[in-house]
């Protein structure tokens, strides 16, 4: 369930986003939004939000239904997304393209890796909130546990972006 007061989201309830375990670890919107809630654009929607936010800012409305999925995906998700970025080439892509409190960025690639093996989990959703900003979520201060991280030179993108949202949509549709 997401964490985010009701007055940042107001989305009428019945289409609130809320992901549901399926078998094989796949997600879903809920089935009372309308057929024409599209999972792959929330996830682009969210992709580009946090991601790529000069190319979203201008236009991101919170009373989106599709932008209120992609806040709960990448952010306020009680579940664990493991399963989704686990061993995927994009998410420790991700990782290095943006820090989260200064000290993503400036870690190794296989520091990176370790982080992501050990608590992949721990270390989107870090990035993410941090993205987000927790004083505009309303939520405490959050010190991700992966200080092993090492402060080191900044690691330059492996591709451009865009290839790397390709390759995560396409690992996102996966587990639909």
């Amino acid at each position: 369930a997401s964490q985010a007061p009701d007055h940042i989201f107001p989305t009428p309830a019945a289409c609130r986003p809320r992901f549901r375990r399926l078998p094989g670890a796949a997600m879903a919107a809920p089935a009372s939004c309308p057929s024409s809630f599209d999972v792959l654009a929330a996830f682009e929607a969210a992709f580009d939000f946090y991601f790529d936010p000069e190319d979203t800012h201008a236009s991101f409305r919170p009373d989106d239904p599709h932008v209120v999925l992609a806040l709960e995906f990448f952010g306020m998700l009680r579940e664990p997304l493991a399963p989704l970025i686990e061993g995927v080439d994009w998410a420790r892509e991700l990782v290095v393209h943006f820090n989260f409190d200064d000290l993503v960025a400036r870690s190794s690639m296989a520091d990176l890796e370790n982080a992501l093996r050990d608590e992949p989990t721990v270390v989107f959703k870090s990035m993410s909130l941090s993205l987000c900003g927790y004083r505009a979520l309303q939520l405490p201060p959050y010190t991700p546990p992966v200080k092993m991280l090492a402060r080191v030179q900044n690691v330059r993108p492996i591709r451009p972006i865009r290839d790397i949202k390709a390759d995560a949509i396409d690992s996102f549709m996966a587990v639909q």
